[in-house]
């Protein structure tokens, strides 16, 4: 098999592009309307329309989803919301009640976040049973 036939790897390719164009947005707002805009404004912008990116990466490269935007959108932002508000307050624990380093901290709760995430949205938001397509029997590594 493929290696990106799998979802799992097209999960990762594509969550590495969204953090990049997620990040590069917080970048250019802090940059462009630092004067006109706070930290969390920029970010909650940032936010969106990484959000509405990522949805669109997701439904399309990662799960091959062909249901009504209708229907998965709505539960897709209430995941990704749900991710995000956890990093918050998880970060927030480890760092002042634990007194765990920042970096330290969010290096594991986005790893148990990403792995969270990938599950919600296979089996809930997009219900891709179907997204790892079955082998190619044409393929000569298929026959064996």
């Amino acid at each position: 098999m493929n290696f990106w036939e799998k979802s799992e790897a097209r999960y990762i390719a594509v969550g590495v592009w969204n953090t990049f164009f997620s990040m590069a947005i917080f970048v250019v707002i802090q940059i462009a309307f630092s004067d006109v805009l706070t930290v969390t404004e920029g970010l909650t912008t940032a936010f969106v329309l990484g959000v509405i990116q990522s949805f669109a990466t997701q439904k399309k490269y990662v799960w091959r989803s062909s249901e009504k935007v209708s229907e998965e959108f709505p539960k897709f932002l209430l995941i990704s919301s749900l991710q995000y508000l956890s990093n918050v307050v998880l970060l927030r624990i480890f760092t002042l009640r634990f007194n765990m380093n920042v970096i330290l901290s969010q290096i594991l709760i986005a790893s148990a976040l990403i792995l969270i995430t990938y599950v919600a949205l296979k089996f809930w938001v997009f219900k891709a049973e179907s997204s790892d397509p079955a082998p190619d029997q044409t393929h000569p590594m298929a026959r064996e």
